[in-house]
């Protein structure tokens, strides 16, 4: 803003209003990792944040990597297509995509989250166990 202020957007919404994130399953499982005790979170982020959006390409360098990589991709994800995921792992010389009946923000709490952890530590144990 030219007066210093920052015009501020929701992170996550309803599919019907504009957010950063808006799929039906954004707001609920996003509000579900803030802890309820947290009071002083609030659901916004600079509005610029949106202009980069277009230009984010995290798989971009993907080809560079050289040690081994573990995707855990989730079938149902409406903000991350899995196919997007399958296609990053066929560029990596060394990954394992792992595919997983869940959404984008299953992962981060109860039965999930404990199998996510499962799968990282055999990956993590498997590869470094070969560095002895």
């Amino acid at each position: 803003s030219l007066i210093g202020r920052v015009h501020r957007v929701p992170i996550v919404s309803d599919p019907w209003v504009f957010g950063c994130m808006n799929r039906p399953d954004s707001r609920p499982g996003y509000l579900a990792m803030i802890p309820k005790k947290h009071k002083g979170w609030k659901n916004s982020c600079p509005a610029r944040v949106a202009l980069l959006i277009p230009f984010y390409r995290p798989a971009g360098g993907v080809r560079k990597i050289r040690c081994p990589v573990l995707i855990i991709a989730a079938n149902q994800d409406t903000l991350i297509p899995v196919k997007s995921l399958a296609s990053t792992s066929e560029s990596i010389e060394d990954c394992r995509l792992i595919r997983l009946d869940m959404g984008h923000f299953d992962p981060y709490h109860g039965k999930t989250l404990q199998r996510m952890l499962e799968l990282e530590v055999d990956f993590l144990t498997q590869h470094l166990e070969k560095t002895r």
